[in-house]
């Protein structure tokens, strides 16, 4: 999908090191059309200790959404676009996800889906925003803005610390060996590990 020049484009990334786990980090920058005659606008910066990069992809998303419904409507613009070069968004945001939402927060196969939280939120967000938003693949870094949102987003995961996800479970999800049990994150922080050797 092109860039429509009358659209307000709100640029979004997320960042972590040491994924997943590690310090993490998002930004969003919000690029005016001409005819309104504004300067770009930082609207996320967002920074913790512990996350995952898809998480903080959702999370720069989740709260530009809030700003776009704060802060509308503008002169002559009916809709808003997200550059993104998260194809975790693009790819599942149209229809994946909602179909996650109606089947529980699982897939077609029956397994857990990562994120649930953020996820629901960001479909909350989006069918509220009050204003057409579509969500656009660019490769990152192709332009000034999409520079600049890496920059930020890297900043503030480096900075980490002044924030919490407060959603986000260390460990993966994993199968479980009660009969008929729900797969589970399973933490693997400050656990210990029996190993009983036997002879069959």
């Amino acid at each position: 999908m092109p860039l429509d020049p009358r659209a307000i484009h709100v640029y979004t990334d997320g960042s972590c090191y040491k994924n997943p786990g590690g310090s993490s980090g998002c930004a969003a920058i919000v690029h005016f059309p001409d005819h309104l005659s504004r300067q770009n606008e930082s609207i996320v910066d967002f920074g913790c200790a512990e996350s995952s990069n898809n998480r903080m992809e959702l999370m720069a998303c989740i709260k530009a959404l809030k700003w776009v419904r704060e802060n509308q409507p503008w002169p002559d613009v009916t809709r808003v676009q997200f550059v993104t070069d998260s194809t975790y968004i693009t790819d599942n945001i149209s229809y994946r996800a909602r179909g996650w939402k109606k089947n529980k927060w699982r897939n077609r196969f029956g397994k857990p889906m990562a994120n649930d939280d953020l996820w629901d939120d960001l479909l909350a967000a989006h069918t509220k925003a009050a204003i057409r938003v579509d969500f656009v693949w660019q490769p990152g870094k192709k332009s000034a803005t999409g520079k600049i949102v890496d920059k930020v987003a890297k900043a503030a995961a480096q900075r980490g610390g002044l924030d919490i996800d407060r959603g986000y479970r260390p460990g993966a999800v994993c199968r479980t060996l009660v009969k008929d049990g729900v797969a589970q994150p399973c933490p693997a922080k400050g656990q210990s590990e029996v190993i009983r050797p036997y002879a069959k």
